[in-house]
């Protein structure tokens, strides 16, 4: 029979530790306080057709003084916020955060504010226009050993429509995805993913996410040899002699990409015009391949000439 005694005894302590807390609450609550309180800042009557230029704050910081009860009873009221009227700014205006406080900020009765901060807010505002920019991906990828990323990364849609302040928007050209971090991976990736927050940018962006697409295979190389060199835009009076009139080229893609290179898909030439202007008689040929392999090296990486009228 111990056991339903101690029980009762503990719930007797708990009880009484709650009660206390509660009565030490209470007693402290009915003092006076000075404390700091964010509150949210909403600005009305901003004409449809406007949109701001630069971010204002999120919220103000209030000092207020009061009792506990009453700075509590402030703190827990929904409505609570700093309401500040733009309908007047055409474009441009600095409002002072301590003037009209009646006005903008309903606080419980017998709360007192002291301090708003910042003691200023800008607000600037310009004609609301929307434009169409790229959207490009921001991609942090680390593959296992063998293996890359191979051509380009895709994004769907390739494009969104921001929307805001003309002067902002003139200042913006493309648009970009939230970091997508890849890791180990050995196939294509397809994901979706939001895109960068356009709160610092006072910006709308449609749609809010897209899907990131790109291949990943084993990396291979091959040896292309005996490549021909060949003279763009050479007169017909004229004759450039290439020592040597042959190059090899090694590359790299993707294993499925490079399998299908052949060695009438990869071009070498010179250009006559730059031959004019060189004065040591050594030029690096320009190589030409296909889609989504990468030239690794030539041999020789640079040809004599002879130029002959």
């Amino acid at each position: 029979m111990p056991f339903p005694m101690k029980k009762v005894k503990y719930s007797v302590v708990v009880i009484s530790f709650v009660f206390a807390f509660f009565l030490w609450l209470s007693i402290n609550l009915s003092n006076e306080f000075h404390i700091n309180i964010a509150v949210p800042l909403r600005l009305e009557n901003l004409d449809s057709a406007k949109a701001l230029v630069s971010r204002v704050p999120a919220s103000l910081t209030v000092r207020v003084r009061g009792t506990g009860w009453k700075i509590l009873n402030t703190m827990l009221t929904p409505s609570l916020q700093y309401t500040l009227d733009v309908g007047p700014v055409r474009s441009r205006r600095l409002y002072s955060a301590n003037n009209n406080l009646s006005e903008r900020l309903s606080l419980a009765d017998g709360v007192k504010v002291i301090e708003v901060m910042p003691d200023s807010i800008l607000v600037v505002i310009d004609d609301k226009v929307r434009k169409r920019v790229p959207l490009s991906a921001q991609i942090d990828a680390v593959f296992p050993e063998g293996f890359d990323k191979v051509g380009s990364v895709v994004t769907i849609p390739d494009s969104v429509t921001i929307v805001g302040a003309r002067s902002a928007l003139a200042l913006m050209h493309h648009w970009s995805t939230q970091p997508l971090t890849v890791r180990g991976r050995k196939e294509a990736v397809h994901e979706s993913i939001s895109l960068e927050d356009p709160f610092l940018s006072q910006v709308e962006v449609y749609p809010s996410t897209a899907v990131v697409h790109f291949d990943v295979q084993p990396v291979a190389e091959k040896k292309i040899t005996s490549v021909s060199v060949t003279v763009n835009q050479l007169p017909a009076n004229r004759e450039v002699v290439l020592i040597p009139p042959t190059i090899d080229v090694v590359i790299r893609s993707g294993a499925q990409y490079v399998a299908g290179v052949s060695d009438t898909d990869i071009r070498a030439y010179v250009d006559y015009r730059s031959l004019l202007l060189d004065t040591s008689g050594i030029v690096r040929p320009t190589i030409v391949c296909p889609e989504n392999i990468v030239v690794v090296h030539t041999f020789p990486e640079r040809i004599q000439y002879v130029m002959r009228k």
